[in-house]
């Protein structure tokens, strides 16, 4: 009878053992999915925080060359307004004295 318990008491002990590791495990489990998602997650954000950067600056990058050639053509623009004025100007000055 005394080993009937014993036994009874040493199946119970090793049941709850076998259940508190498989708690363990899955706990561990979950554990590692989180941790694993988390630095999908994180790798995901610097990768699109690193084509948000690159495209920043493609932006800028094209926003000063539209200006540089915008300024390029505008002083293109003057220096033709200039040479169009110079010329009335000496007709004028020419049929004037004429």
């Amino acid at each position: 009878m005394f080993e009937e318990i014993t036994n009874e008491i040493k199946h119970t002990f090793v049941s709850l053992n076998t259940k508190r590791q498989y708690l363990f495990k899955c706990l561990f489990d979950k554990i590692a999915n989180f941790k694993n998602n988390a630095i999908l997650y994180y790798n995901k954000y610097i990768i699109i925080q690193k084509e948000i950067d690159s495209l920043f600056e493609s932006i800028n990058n094209n926003t000063i060359t539209d200006i540089y050639i915008l300024n390029q053509n505008s002083l293109l623009f003057q220096k033709e307004l200039v040479n169009m004025f110079q010329r009335f100007y000496y007709q004028m000055e020419n049929s004037i004295m004429e």
